[in-house]
Parts: C-alpha cells; sequence; structure tokens
C-alpha cells in the first residue's frame, strides 16, 4: 500500500492520490536512511523503525474514552515478544508526545498487569497467541496491534505487515468499536479492512 521509493521516501506516483495525512506525517517521522523496504526488510532494526513510525500515527487516528485517557494522562504502549528488536520499537516510541499525551512504551511479558494499558503491539514471536490476547483484554479500551496473519480475525485490531516491498494494514473495526474504541474514517480510508 505505501512504498518508500529508494531516493524520495514519497508514494508511487500511481497512489499518490491516496497519500494522506498518515503517510506524511510517517515520512516526517522517520529518520531512517533512505533505500527501499525491499533492501530494509531483512534488517530488523531498520523495520522496527519504520513500525514505530506507523504506531506512532495510528495514536493520532485512534480516539479512547476519556475515562481511559484524560487529558494530558499519559499514553501508555506495552510490547510484547522478541525483547532484542522490541526494545527498539520501545526507544523509538518512549518519551514522544501526541497532542497532550507523553507517550510511555514498555516491554512486557503476557502475564504482566495491564493496568493502564492503551495499546498493546504484540510481535510474531510472542508467547502469547492473538486469539489468547484478545481474551486476557476482553472489552477493555486497548488498542491491538500485532503481526500475526491471523491478528484480526482472532480479534486483534490493527494487523502491521510488509508485502510485496510494502507496508500495509488491516483493521478489525468492529473490535475497536466493541471496545469503545474510535479508528478514523480517514486511517479506514488507508486500510485493507477486513472486519465491518
Amino acid at each position: 500500500m505505501y512504498h518508500l521509493d529508494r531516493t524520495t521516501r514519497a508514494c508511487r506516483p500511481s497512489l499518490l492520490g491516496r497519500c494522506s495525512l498518515l503517510v506524511f506525517l510517517l515520512f516526517a517521522y522517520l529518520t531512517t536512511p533512505t533505500s527501499s523496504l525491499a533492501d530494509q526488510v531483512t534488517d530488523k532494526q531498520i523495520l522496527r523503525k519504520i513500525q514505530a513510525g506507523f504506531v506512532y500515527n495510528f495514536i493520532r487516528f485512534t480516539t479512547w474514552p476519556a475515562a481511559s485517557l484524560p487529558e494530558e494522562a499519559p499514553l501508555v504502549i506495552a510490547i510484547m515478544g522478541e525483547s532484542n528488536t522490541a526494545e527498539i520499537l520501545r526507544s523509538e516510541l518512549d518519551s514522544k508526545t501526541s497532542g497532550k499525551h507523553t507517550i510511555i512504551s514498555k516491554l512486557v511479558e503476557p502475564e504482566d498487569s495491564l493496568e493502564g494499558v492503551h495499546i498493546i503491539f504484540l510481535l510474531k514471536k510472542a508467547s502469547i497467541t492473538p486469539a489468547e490476547l484478545s481474551k486476557r483484554i476482553g472489552k477493555r479500551p486497548i488498542l491491538t496491534i500485532g503481526e500475526a496473519e491471523n491478528f484480526t480475525q482472532s480479534g486483534g485490531m490493527i494487523r502491521l505487515f510488509v508485502r510485496d516491498d510494502t507496508m500495509h494494514f488491516t483493521l478489525n473495526v468492529r473490535a475497536a468499536r466493541d471496545s469503545d474504541i474510535t479508528l478514523s474514517s480517514q486511517l479506514g480510508s488507508m486500510a485493507e479492512t477486513e472486519t465491518p
């Protein structure tokens, strides 16, 4: 869906009409060397930096209930799995701000408390499955993002993945709505929506 061009880091011309605020903000956020995603995908460090950019911008298109995320309260991201590369995600996201919220990111184990968590990013090699995570969270207003192929089918809200040299994401709007989380229609227009 979004191709990082080798020289300009812009979208392919044929997709220029679909480049909206999310893509603009993503490219503004990234500070990685200019190279194609095909060259980068084998480098987990670079891939995690790109994912961090997407996660950061998903926040801008997501609304949590006020009781869950009061004005000026910190926004907490929990990352599960692959501690060596998960640390890259954590360091890229931690201490950034989104609106009036300071982002706090941390590495957690599946059995750790999720009290006060607003986002969970489940990496592929986590010791908990997407279905198990969804069952554990229930209807709490926690935005769930994951890499597994069955992530959104198992109750996750956003699946982030690479295909054909591009970064894609799919949404499970129903899962978000059931947890009282609102995903912007702008985000929906750029995603491959799997569930109404």
